[in-house]
């Protein structure tokens, strides 16, 4: 239960008297962008929820998430700045190059590892978000490769928060909704655009409990209908555990299955054996995870496992009982530590650890060995590298490690405990537990420590019903030793078994025995006194007394069984036959087949019991037991009665008559081998078949290796090439985007105006110099250009159109001069758009103003004219040469005229040199020379002939 403290924050919180708003964090990865945007695209308008989207993101690129989502929501998008306070109705994201943490109400940034350690952003968050918020976190897990989130689900369950998960075939890429899965520990799996409106409807649901001064309220008796089915239906009595937190998680489930208040969900209880297993596994959660408190470890591996393995020999065997040990995590961890400090000590010793759990599901787990790569963030590297192989879903333990842990399931309630530990470690179990519960799991880790053994605790726990035994190792981390061993279990083994090995018989009796215990609970004043009398007889005759069903399987035990039995070398049992040595086990075997057969009680006197160095005597006391079984079942009572022989004459009397025994013995050896033998031809048939089918699918799984190797090589290959064809295309991305903006730069800088059409003449783009001939917007783009007028006039449409079709055809430039309403001149030139492969796909159309070229070329024309009426009407006489052909090029009229010729054709490319005489040429030679020097001709008349030869 929590403190007054924590209740009247959470009460707080609830009530809306802190700032904080409820929060939900969305971890996304791989693909995740798709799926945010339709998980928001959901989320209803006005949401006053805070959503914290965390998301694995380089920190060498800009994040464009923040642009990409405001489509998809109407919520304000922010990108989270250090010691940022959560606003109620915000999206929040996390900057590429920061991991966050909630603390303080207050939202913190923190450097992302510089160094290649795996970075779990979701984790990070997950845990911190849990610690804050308690009950009131959210956590979702969307598309994404890996583990991250895994161990976040864990912490937000822990402290009984609500996970949803993408359905892995909706999800783009499924490692962390499949990892999140596996945990057992989601409350909802659903495809993305489904979670907005769960969402809602799980954060508006009515509160099923309430607190009021720092205690939590609610309705008992209902809470109590739950337990009690759900004790019916799976054997485990959680009413022996503390209401408050079973009142969470129920109402949790009311919420998820959308009940009205604890009576519905009993009655939806009733109808659906699915939500049965559900709530059984929320009471279940498995709180654990490696090396968890590092502080607690650092005291063991300083303080602790040294000594340990120092009073040990080589050979010696080191036990440890890992109770409640969850998935396992703890008990590897436990095996590392220990196989650590053997090493470092050089000595070889058998290292068992027991680990076990009430969830089979959870000891399958551990069995397995397998755990998610997030691991990394509890696992020191040098002891990932050493104990676990890697694998493609993530680590497994290696075989070293895994045989050193033995799994089992077992109940510290009602299953007898182990004895003679030399460690035993229960944390954080008895803070579940009522007060009488406590302290009778105390009684039975106390009876399993040997001498000086060490008993590790919670940190939340102590031993204070305990104290006088034990000794303080370390007051903070909750770490005991054993000074005052137990020889016996204080009040016994109350109840009977619920959960025997794991074999179909026991299985099949499961049901039997939890009816046959409630009926020995009816009248618990009067079973007291008995257990008390029992207690007192047994204890001043130095006695035993064991109940065992017909497969000699412990119901219950009382007296000094210690002294008789052992627990087995490896594994777990609760089977008698297990904990006896050799000889007292063939005693107690043919007296108990002697009871069996004639079912009347038979006393065997004088057997011999070792104990350690010694030998003591007993009389062993089988009596069938009918009160209370059911279905024509026995049981029966087996009594160990301690008393002193002189074992100097029992071993010759023991001569006098064996034969008897031996031939009783061997009777039952001999029905035992032929049951045996007629099971063993079974099986072997059996064993033949599945043989033959095992060779087959072991055939067709070589063929498919082979073929998953084959295509394996090929991904890899694949996937080499992806990344180097990545890597060019983000530098094409750049050197594209380094062009375009060059282009733009130039076009307007030439104040050009240029559009661009493709092969439907619809506008794919323009300048902005473009507008002065057509009105375009940007919105424009798409539309055909002839929805447009330009400056240039309605009649001269068509034709512009035309010639546009005519480069599209020809792929030739088509220019032409034309003039805009406005009288200014523009050269308008029309040319294909061509692309990579030299296809037309498009025309662009240019417009250059010539005004300034076409105004000199006027002034041009006009001083030619000019000149040529100068020259023609000139009373001079006037004749151009071309000096380097001495050839006319040109003459006016009084040159046509003084030489008699009847046009200017008569003397344009004729010499010069044929119009003087032979005296004169010399003249004009010489005066060619002056000619060339100073490019005038002065007072040549004198020496030309004209078209009669005379001058």
């Amino acid at each position: 239960m929590k403190s007054t403290t924590e209740s009247s924050k959470t009460e707080k919180v609830k009530e809306g008297n802190l700032e904080i708003p409820r929060i939900v964090a969305v971890g996304a990865s791989a693909g995740g962008l798709e799926a945010l945007k339709s998980f928001f695209e959901n989320v209803a308008v006005g949401d006053k929820s805070a959503y914290i989207v965390i998301q694995h993101l380089s920190p060498d690129y800009k994040s464009m998430m923040g642009e990409l989502l405001k489509k998809s929501t109407s919520l304000p998008i922010v990108e989270v700045k250090d010691q940022m306070r959560v606003k109620p109705g915000h999206v929040y994201l996390i900057p590429p190059a920061n991991n966050l943490i909630l603390e303080d109400e207050i939202l913190r940034l923190t450097e992302k590892p510089k160094n290649q350690t795996l970075n779990l952003p979701i984790d990070i968050f997950f845990e911190s978000m849990a610690k804050q918020l308690k009950e009131r976190a959210i956590g979702v897990v969307l598309s994404g490769t890996g583990s991250d989130g895994t161990r976040g689900v864990r912490a937000i369950k822990e402290n009984d928060g609500m996970i949803m998960v993408q359905d892995p075939k909706d999800a783009k890429f499924d490692g962390m909704p499949k990892s999140a899965i596996r945990t057992g520990l989601v409350d909802y799996i659903l495809p993305v655009n489904k979670m907005g409106s769960e969402l809602k409807n799980f954060i508006s649901s009515p509160p099923i409990f309430h607190f009021k001064d720092g205690n939590v309220q609610y309705d008992e008796k209902e809470l109590n209908n739950i337990l009690k089915y759900i004790d019916e239906n799976v054997g485990i009595d959680f009413r022996e555990y503390k209401y408050a937190t079973l009142a969470r998680r129920v109402a949790r489930r009311v919420n998820i299955c959308k009940c009205g208040s604890l009576k519905e969900y009993f009655e939806f209880l009733t109808n659906s054996k699915k939500e049965v297993d559900i709530l059984y596994r929320e009471f279940l959660i498995g709180v654990t995870r490696f090396f968890r408190d590092d502080e607690v470890w650092n005291v063991l591996k300083s303080d602790v496992f040294p000594k340990l393995i120092e009073e040990k020999q080589d050979g010696d065997v080191l036990k440890v009982w890992d109770v409640a040990c969850s998935t396992g995590e703890e008990a590897y961890s436990y095996a590392m530590c220990l196989h650590e400090e053997m090493d470092k000590q050089s000595k070889n010793l058998e290292i068992k650890i027991f680990a076990t759990d009430i969830s089979q599901p959870h000891l399958d787990m551990g069995a397995r060995g397998v755990y998610p790569e997030s691991i990394v963030a509890d696992v020191p590297r040098d002891f990932l590298a050493k104990y676990f192989l890697s694998k493609a879903d993530g680590y497994k333990v290696a075989d070293k490690i895994r045989s050193s842990v033995i799994f089992s399931k077992h109940n510290i309630i009602k299953n007898p405990p182990f004895s003679n530990m030399d460690m035993v470690s229960c944390r954080n179990l008895l803070i579940y537990f009522q007060n009488g519960i406590q302290k009778k799991a105390l009684n039975m880790l106390h009876y399993a420590l040997k001498q000086d053994g060490i008993l590790v605790l919670g940190t939340s726990e102590s031993v204070h019903t305990h104290k006088e035994y034990f000794k303080e190792v370390n007051r903070k981390w909750k770490i005991y030793k054993n000074i005052e061993p137990s020889t016996r279990l204080k009040n016994g083994i109350s109840h009977a078994s619920n959960t025997g090995i794991h074999t179909s018989n026991l299985l099949e009796k499961k049901s039997n025995r939890v009816q046959r215990s409630k009926r020995f609970q009816s009248n618990p004043i009067r079973q007291k006194l008995q257990e008390e009398l029992n207690e007192a007889i047994l204890e001043k005759f130095g006695g035993a007394s064991v109940f065992v069903d017909s497969e000699y399987n412990i119901l219950q035990a009382v007296g000094e069984f210690r002294k008789y039995a052992n627990l087995p070398v490896s594994g777990f049992s609760i089977n008698l036959l297990d904990m006896l040595d050799t000889e007292l086990k063939f005693v107690v075997q043919s007296t108990f087949n002697k009871a069996f057969n004639d079912q009347k009680t038979v006393v065997y006197h004088d057997a011999v019991v070792k104990q350690n160095d010694k030998k003591i005597g007993a009389d062993i006391i089988v009596k069938p037991f009918t009160e209370y079984s059911l279905e024509g079942e026995t049981n029966y009572v087996i009594t160990f009665i301690e008393k002193e022989i002189d074992f100097e004459q029992a071993e010759e009397v023991a001569k006098v008559s064996p034969s008897s025994q031996t031939k009783e013995y061997v009777a039952s050896l001999e029905n035992d081998l032929k049951s045996t033998k007629e099971d063993l031809q079974t099986s072997l048939e059996e064993i033949e078949t599945s043989n033959e089918e095992l060779q087959a699918a072991n055939e067709e799984l070589l063929a498919s290796n082979e073929e998953l190797q084959s295509t394996n090589e090929e991904l890899q290959s694949v996937n080499e090439e992806i990344n180097t064809v990545n890597a060019e295309n983000v530098q094409k991305m750049d050197d594209l985007a380094a062009l375009n903006a060059d282009m733009n730069n130039l076009l307007k800088s030439t104040d050009i105006g240029v559009i661009f059409l493709d092969s439907s003449l619809k506008i794919r783009k323009f300048t902005p110099a473009i507008k002065k001939h057509f009105s375009l917007i940007n919105s424009d783009i798409g539309r055909p250009i002839d929805n447009f007028t330009n400056s240039f006039g309605l009649t001269r449409r068509q034709s512009f159109l035309d010639r546009c079709k005519k480069v599209l055809e020809t792929g030739k430039v088509v220019e032409k001069h034309i003039v805009s309403k406005e009288g200014k001149n523009y050269l308008q030139r029309i040319s294909p758009y061509t692309e990579a492969k030299n296809e037309i796909n498009g025309v662009v159309i240019t417009f250059i103003d010539i005004e300034s070229i076409q105004k000199s070329k006027e002034k041009l024309m006009a001083s030619e004219k000019r000149f040529k009426s100068f020259y023609e009407e000139d009373p001079v006489l006037h004749i151009s040469v071309d000096p380097t052909t001495s050839e006319i090029v040109q003459c006016n009229r009084k040159a046509v005229e003084k030489l008699g010729y009847s046009s200017k054709d008569d003397l344009i490319g004729k010499p010069i040199f044929e119009f003087f005489d032979k005296d004169s040429q010399l003249s004009i030679l010489n005066l060619k020379s002056g000619i060339e020097k100073s490019g005038e001709i002065i007072h040549i008349e004198q020496y030309m002939l004209n078209k009669k030869g005379k001058v």
